[in-house]
């Protein structure tokens, strides 16, 4: 029965017939129970649904400290995120009087430095997150071969480290892998980033014909809602083109790996008590 009841066969059943009180469905027997139109299904049918439905509520005691919206919303935030180089490139190059077109050059320079910027690593917490609050970002392992370019792609890998973090919770959570990524948003737009970002998750990266996804969604719920599209499926496939796809380079995703077990991962907890300190010394709690 729960796995009848929470079928996407029965919630559009519900939409449909039952309608909305304000944002939430309106739900009765008379209107709803009663009148489903469910088929007469076998054993072997029922036995496959209830394996099903108890792999749900299996997985919601095994996360029984979660709430229904951290199970269902498999999102990772980095703070910032590519906003780090537009901060870099107006904080460092423009302001010095250099070209109002950097991120375009900078992007062409990233094949000529090497996975790993030749030991320079960034830790991207501009800003801290909801988790981890006595987060600061750091730029680790500088000598005098790094260049300006060094920086501007160790920030790109930064941020990549931290979202394979996160991808890495969320496929624990999930029990389950992912097999490829969409981009969007401005670090989309560049072939350079697009292909290090390929190289370091290790999988096939895709984009589609716009980098304004956002907008894209907002259409396709408006054309779902228009009817102009029978559902979210069917407007996906008519209305999402992917225009091309990066492939991981295996070697550069070998020594990304490396890069991620033994530097990338122990950075945060290694200098978590210098960044508790950092705090306490902005907010004036301790006195030199």
């Amino acid at each position: 029965l729960f796995a009848i009841l929470t079928s996407k066969m029965h919630m559009t059943w519900v939409k449909t017939v039952g309608g909305r009180l304000k944002t939430d469905y309106r739900y009765s027997a008379q209107l709803c129970y009663n009148t489903f139109p469910f088929p007469t299904i076998s054993e072997a049918q029922k036995a496959e649904l209830a394996s099903l439905a108890q792999d749900i509520l299996d997985l919601r005691e095994e996360h029984f400290d979660m709430t229904l919206a951290e199970m269902y919303n498999p999102e990772t935030i980095v703070y910032r995120g590519y906003w780090m180089l537009t901060w870099f490139v107006n904080e460092f190059v423009k302001r010095a009087g250099g070209s109002t077109n950097a991120e375009h050059d900078f992007d062409k320079k990233l094949p000529a430095v090497p996975p790993g910027c030749e030991g320079l690593i960034v830790e991207p917490y501009w800003s801290p997150s909801l988790k981890r609050t006595e987060a600061c970002g750091a730029m680790l392992g500088f000598t005098e071969k790094h260049t300006i370019y060094h920086i501007y792609r160790a920030i790109i890998e930064g941020v990549n480290f931290a979202l394979i973090e996160g991808l890495k919770g969320m496929e624990k959570r999930a029990h389950a892998r992912v097999m490829k990524l969409t981009v969007s948003g401005g670090g989309a737009q560049s072939d350079e980033v697009c292909q290090i970002a390929a190289d370091m998750f290790g999988l096939p990266v895709q984009r589609v014909q716009t980098y304004e996804t956002s907008g894209l969604g907002a259409a396709i719920c408006a054309f779902v809602g228009l009817g102009v599209y029978s559902d979210y499926d069917e407007a996906i496939r008519k209305m999402v083109k992917v225009t091309r796809v990066f492939k991981p380079d295996r070697n550069n995703h070998a020594k990304y790996a490396v890069l991620y077990r033994k530097v990338y991962e122990p950075i945060y907890r290694r200098i978590k008590p210098v960044n508790k300190t950092i705090k306490k010394l902005k907010k004036g709690d301790i006195y030199v």
